[in-house]
């Protein structure tokens, strides 16, 4: 299958789940420019290049890198199946996710990000510019190093950003629990030392 026809496919059906509204809305999200956009519409095979899939393949993840410029596997790399999942992915591609985790979890604070991934800033710095392609490498460090990160919802746009913390809570839990204990023995102890005291008094 040619590299125009693929394109084509790809803005069809992005366009018909509603997740770019027109090829402009498509470049913009893509971070692409959109003469370029069009004239690889067009046909013009100068511009229907590796990298302009890789832009776009990277801004909506549900579409299959290897389809495009191997012919391997699907075009999709799963399916979408409620709205929400296509609102998700609509006002967040994965640059923008990762920009998000920056604001939430490192008070937006490019330094502090860098420093707990292991990496300088201008690294991750790149990593949050629009269209800017992401590859295995970062989606694991920041897996490893922000484990309270959803790994669907970073990859995939679906899902909430942080990963449900009922482990965490039956943690506090535990340790209301222990420091409770603590109080009544620290209480019992008290009333103890204090019989003591009177009765040596």
């Amino acid at each position: 299958m040619s590299p125009y026809i693929k394109i084509s496919q790809l803005y069809r059906y992005l366009f018909s789940v509603g997740l770019v509204k027109n090829q402009r809305d498509l470049a913009q999200k893509a971070g692409i420019n959109y003469t370029n956009l069009s004239a690889a519409f067009n046909g013009d095979v100068k511009y229907l290049t590796d990298g302009l899939f890789r832009k776009i393949c990277n801004a909506f993840p549900i579409l299959n890198l290897e389809y495009f410029l191997d012919n391997r596997g699907e075009m999709l790399t799963y399916e979408i199946k409620t709205e929400k999942e296509i609102v998700n992915i609509c006002e967040l591609n994965i640059n923008q996710r990762i920009k998000k985790i920056k604001m939430d979890l490192c008070k937006g604070s490019n330094k502090r990000f860098a420093e707990r991934l292991n990496e300088s800033s201008t690294i991750v710095n790149n990593w949050v510019r629009n269209g800017y392609p992401i590859g295995q490498k970062p989606k694991e460090a920041i897996i490893k190093y922000f484990p309270e990160v959803n790994y669907e919802w970073l990859i995939y746009g679906t899902g909430e950003m942080l990963e449900q913390k009922k482990d965490t809570k039956i943690k506090t839990n535990k340790t209301d629990l222990i420091i409770e204990k603590l109080q009544k023995i620290i209480e019992q102890n008290s009333i103890i030392i204090t019989l003591l005291r009177d009765k040596n008094y």
